[in-house]
């Protein structure tokens, strides 16, 4: 070993048959108080960081309750409105106002529909769990007393697989193409004319074009294009089949539907070491790799993977809704209920509706299940809420069968009449008037004041989930019920619920206890428990045993009626009414819009249902006008899992499911993170990401989420990927974080984050793969993934957010910079303007009309990003080695009582980690061979220190802020 000094810095090369990390090594021992960089330099040995030995543990399939619930007679007796009686009729001959629970039992197999065919899948044997547990148990224990070195096993693949499309409603080559405005009938008629196959429709809403596409995607995967997407206006139309077209040019040069080759679809097939990919072909070539890349990455396991090739007539039908509001009525809730009135018209016209936000996953034909016990005795299926006591999550809502003017669409309508009514008369409940003093908000001004709506909502109206349970509560009691929308202001967001908060209690006892009482509940009650429950046996179902991850499942339902003009729950309660029709109004033009919908359903199905007119729809006649009372299910988790319930407990992994994730509908509702980065890390992590679609809208093959420019290959600094990561403490992921960071901006480079082991570590409490069996253990501070073996891994959720991506979102001013950032980005010429982000405008935009936003500031990548990186680097360039692994010795003089490393905070110190005097190392870091490497890989933990001797102001600020701003660093 030769040293070649520079700046006080003396460069080691050390050559190593098996390139191990000789951490034996002391830099103070062999070259005294000098700071050492160690170049590594030799290659890994294939075959030599992994034991190919160890069997992969069986996922057991286990009951989620702790106890089985007392069952009550296998036969379904007759249900009151509330359906808690024994001697009500469904044609409301018999209504009494029995308020007891009860549970029925409805076995499965035999009793299940003949017609209908389930996905199956093997059950696990709870002793194999039990006995795969205990050696997970004593794996992770070790021997000695001392800690059993944890590294990371070669990534598992599972075979291709094509989902089934032989299921009742595939609709590939039924249905017609449809562009254009649905508020007219005969428009809206002949859209649903057109896009529906056997009367039944699914309706995606939404304004951004790729997350439309990447849910339709994932629809025409099982087969399922009977779509329609309802969105702003006929320019997102156009944009999305634009899109759609490019997307297919690159399927197709790729040779995705195996009618053609491209030399240049290769992922990983890069130029030669040293050189730059990013130069070397055009952008349609990246993309053709990338596109590659991302399909390799998968695993195979997608199911949201390439679709069949589609007719035209296939493709998702378009509409738009011109509808006029009160001036401010804008933002998500505009959008949302435009689809409220959208579904309230489809089922008047006799159609049956699945509706869809585009953060689910579909992971099974959903149809057989909606179409078996027992939810095919159901009328509404919807998702259970997941804050704030409510009652609905309208993520995924079902109608099937639904009479055209019956308690069903009366429900949805009525939804659509409260919020109207409040919008257009921008009422002020009397009880929450005191929240205009404290800042509670205000939409306008009546009677020379400010005026608030129901329920933190200002000029929007109140959420569509709180009036979903409002009125649900007022078809089960007969009552009109303002639970959730007249709630006081205390209990809303912002500056009112800060100055308020010693009244909060108070005041929602209160008003909880008034409600109680009205309702008949008991103290500790909620109006959850006027639901029926009912239990399904699924004991010994190869098909469903394994799916619902249990022997049994329970359901919650209720009867509805419709509740015209319905006296008030609370009469005394100053307020609790709704406001008049206002004449000309929005909300009585609306009910005109109805009766002109109910009128035109009449006489086209009197008629024959539209004589040549009428599609082929296999046969299903329309529902009736009306009955009396029907039924609303609440979804058992495994048909609508959100995450915490069901995804965080690793049914929907595709490695710890065997290709065969565990769930029909995974809603990402409160993914992991406190932002929208956590629904697309969840979606890359399980390959539900659609890639290809994000490189297409962003024209460069690098669409990640922190990437200011797609076509800037992004160069990095990462841990070596054998490295022992197992962290104990707060300051051990804080050091190994923050060192990370420090590095990063060092260099100029992007940090690749990390996940950790999840056993083995004190910091992960509690473990979620302990057992080494689903449902894994609950934890919220952590995303885990499988394999199994040898441990999960975890990624801190607070690490999904925006702040730890990049420096700053912006909006573009207008449409006009757009075309000339697009120009510019496409013709490859000096950037006339800032570069539109690969990301589209986020969740909480204002719902109408599409943003454009641009990034600045590249910050980090998450581990599914990088892992597609390296898919995309020529292998001599992603593989560590000698060129791009560095080991930098520490010898900071701090705890020996040496000068202090830096002018503002650090974590307290940690074993294992080198802290090193950045001044020593950055031009060796900055310049030379290494510095040209795109991936620069730790071969251990390391923390630069003494960022303030640089003289860089700018770095010491940049450090700073990301510290401050990214919620993994604090």
């Amino acid at each position: 070993m030769t040293p070649a000094a520079g700046r006080g810095l003396a460069v080691q090369v050390f050559v190593d048959q098996d390139w191990s990390i000789r951490r034996s090594v002391s830099a103070a021992a062999r070259f005294g108080s000098a700071l050492t960089l160690l170049l590594l330099a030799t290659s890994i040995q294939a075959g030599n960081a992994h034991s190919s030995g160890e069997s992969e543990a069986t996922a057991a399939v286990v009951g989620t309750a702790a106890r089985r619930p007392t069952r009550g007679s296998s036969s379904v007796p007759e249900l009151s409105p509330l359906g808690l009686g024994n001697a009500g009729s469904l044609d409301g001959s018999s209504l009494p106002g029995q308020t007891a629970r009860r549970t029925l039992q409805w076995a499965s197999g035999a009793s299940r529909s003949s017609g209908t065919s389930l996905n199956s899948a093997a059950a696990s044997a709870g002793a194999a769990a039990a006995a795969e547990a205990a050696e997970a148990q004593a794996s992770l224990d070790g021997s000695g007393g001392g800690r059993r070195r944890l590294t990371r096993s070669k990534p598992k693949t599972i075979a291709k697989r094509a989902p089934a499309r032989g299921g009742e409603y595939v609709s590939l080559g039924k249905v017609r193409a449809f562009e254009g405005d649905v508020k007219e009938t005969q428009s809206l008629a002949q859209a649903l004319q057109h896009r529906t196959y056997k009367r039944e429709l699914i309706l995606l809403t939404d304004t951004r074009p790729r997350a439309a596409l990447q849910s339709f995607d994932n629809l025409a995967q099982l087969g399922l294009v009977h779509v329609l997407w309802l969105t702003s206006n006929q320019a997102s139309c156009a944009a999305m089949r634009k899109l759609y077209a490019a997307r297919n040019q690159v399927r197709a040069a790729r040779g995705a539907w195996g009618n053609s080759t491209s030399a240049g679809a290769t992922a990983g097939a890069g130029t030669a070491s040293g050189s730059d990919p990013a130069g070397s072909a055009s952008a349609s070539d990246l993309i053709l790799r990338v596109a590659a890349a991302a399909d390799a990455a998968t695993g195979g396991y997608s199911v949201s993977g390439v679709p069949p090739q589609l007719a035209d007539d296939d493709l998702m039908g378009c509409a738009w809704y011109t509808q006029d509001f009160p001036a401010g009525f804008i933002g998500h809730r505009r959008l949302m209920m435009k689809r409220l009135m959208l579904t309230a018209r489809t089922l008047t016209l006799g159609y049956s509706v699945l509706s869809l936000d585009t953060d689910v996953v579909v992971y099974r034909d959903p149809y057989p299940y909606f179409k078996s016990p027992p939810y095919d005795r159901m009328h509404a299926i919807v998702g259970k809420a997941y804050r704030q006591g409510g009652l609905v999550n309208t993520g995924v809502t079902y109608y099937q069968n639904a009479s055209r003017t019956g308690p069903t669409a009366w429900m949805v309508a009525e939804v659509v009449d409260r919020n109207l009514r409040w919008l257009e008369h921008n009422v002020s409940m009397p009880h929450m008037s005191t929240g205009v003093s404290l800042g509670g908000g205000g939409g306008g001004s009546r009677g020379g004041g400010p005026t608030v709506m129901p329920h933190q909502a200002d000029t929007r109206g109140c959420w569509d989930q709180f009036l979903f349970g409002d009125v649900v509560l007022s078809s089960m009691v007969g009552k009109l019920v303002m639970y959730y929308c007249a709630r006081p202001l205390s209990l809303s967001s912002g500056r009112a619920q800060r100055q308020r908060a010693g009244r909060k209690k108070e005041e929602e006892d209160g008003w909880s206890g008034r409600h109680r009482a009205a309702l008949g509940l008991g103290e500790e009650q909620t109006p959850t428990d006027l639901l029926m429950l009912e239990t399904t046996e699924v004991q010994g179902d190869k098909a469903m045993e394994p799916l619902v991850g249990a022997t049994f499942y329970e359901t919650q339902w209720v009867n509805l009626t419709i509740a015209p003009d319905p006296p008030p729950l609370l009469p005394a309660e100053p307020g609790y009414s709704l406001p008049p029709l206002l004449p000309g109004g929005v909300a009585e033009a609306f009910k005109a819009v109805l009766a002109a919908d109910a009128k035109f359903a009449e006489a086209a199905i009197s008629s024959g249902g539209g004589g040549a007119e009428a599609r082929v729809d296999g046969g299903v006649a329309p529902p009736p006008a009306s009955r009396p009372m029907e039924r609303l299910a609440y979804a058992a988790d495994w048909l609508v899992g959100g995450w915490v319930y069901r995804g965080m407990q690793g049914y929907w992994d595709p490695i710890l499911t065997n290709g065969k994730p565990k769930q029909v509908f995974g809603h990402l509702v409160r993914a992991p993170g406190p932002t929208s980065v956590g629904k697309d890390a969840v979606r890359m992590q399980y390959g539900e990401y659609d890639w290809e679609l994000a490189a297409v809208q962003a024209g460069g093959p690098y669409p990640f989420l922190g990437s200011p420019d797609p076509k800037e290959l992004p160069r990095v600094v990462a841990l070596l990927p054998d490295l022992d990561l197992t962290v104990d403490t707060g300051p051990d992921w804080s050091n190994l974080a923050r060192g990370l960071v420090t590095v990063a901006l060092v260099t100029g480079r992007r940090v690749v984050w990390p996940s950790v082991p999840c056993s083995g570590s004190d910091l992960v409490q509690p473990k979620p793969g302990s057992r080494k069996a689903l449902p894994l253990n609950a934890n919220l501070r952590f995303f885990s993934y499988g394999p199994w073996q040898p441990s999960l891994r975890c990624v801190p959720s607070n690490l999904f957010h925006h702040k730890c991506l990049f420096e700053r979102m912006s909006l573009l001013p207008d449409n006009t910079t757009t075309a000339a950032a697009a120009t510019a980005t496409a013709t490859g010429t000096a950037s006339a303007a800032p570069a539109a982000s690969t990301a589209e405008a986020p969740e909480s935009g204002d719902g109408e009309g599409e943003s454009q936003y641009y990034i600045t500031g590249p910050r980090g990548l998450l581990p599914a990003e990088f892992a597609l990186l390296l898919k995309l680097l020529p292998e001599a360039e992603a593989a560590p080695g000698p060129h791009n692994t560095v080991h930098l010795q520490g010898n900071d003089d701090y705890e020996s009582g040496g000068e202090k490393p830096i002018m503002f905070d650090e974590p307290p110190r940690v074993d294992n980690v080198a802290y090193v005097p950045a001044p020593s190392v950055v031009k060796s870091l900055r310049e030379g061979a290494l510095a040209q490497q795109r991936v620069i890989y730790l071969a251990q933990r390391t923390f630069l220190t003494k960022l303030d001797k640089l003289n860089e102001p700018d770095l010491v600020s940049k450090y700073r802020a990301f510290k401050h701003e990214c919620p993994a660093l604090k």
